[in-house]
């Protein structure tokens, strides 16, 4: 998540723009945890894991009015989002505000990173293939043979398909009511998978 937000920061700043970068997903951003992000603020982002940004799995429905208010605040005028699943109902919930808020009238986009790898849309997300990678990395450099090697990564494979697994199992259950509320509000239908 370190190194998409390190690019997006330096492209920004690249062309012309006034880059904001908000701690704690949407609960920071309702609580005005936004500062501004220069370009050597990103510097050394990427070769650290996890998200120095930090992250909640908030989602944002229940202060929508406050998240327009900070944009307006802050004169955004668009959102980049990097996260899973929770991340993808959060930009749900603020598309279907738009029609209340004028502010949520703004590009919108969503860069998945999850390990589960369970966004909607995506086939692969940042986090899940990085964790394979860095697996391999530590196998390789542990000195063992390349079918010990061949092993671990099959066991880790199958760990993170368990996980998948078990986080699809929770979505589906969760997203059942979700899925069905948003393709209600956008008249859209909405696939998992």
């Amino acid at each position: 998540m370190n190194a998409a937000v390190r690019s997006a920061v330096r492209v920004g700043i690249s062309e012309g723009h006034k880059m904001f970068a908000v701690s704690d997903g949407f609960e920071g951003f309702r609580k005005g945890q936004i500062r501004e992000i220069k370009w050597a603020d990103v510097g050394g982002w990427t070769g650290q894991g996890g998200s120095l940004l930090g992250t909640k799995r908030t989602l944002p429905a229940k202060h929508i009015d406050k998240i327009a208010e900070q944009m307006r605040k802050y004169n955004i005028n668009a959102l980049l989002v990097i996260g899973g699943f929770e991340a993808f109902l959060g930009i749900m919930e603020l598309l279907a505000a738009r029609g209340t808020y004028d502010e949520l009238c703004v590009p919108m986009v969503m860069v998945p990173a999850t390990v589960s790898n369970n966004v909607p849309g995506s086939d692969l997300s940042i986090g899940a293939d990085t964790a394979l990678n860095a697996i391999t990395d530590v196998s390789e450099a542990g000195g063992l043979g390349y079918q010990q090697q061949q092993q671990l990564k099959a066991a880790v494979t199958f760990t993170i398909v368990q996980g998948i697994f078990a986080d699809e199992i929770q979505s589906q259950l969760r997203i059942s009511h979700e899925s069905e509320r948003l393709r209600n509000r956008f008249h859209i239908q909405v696939q998992i998978g």
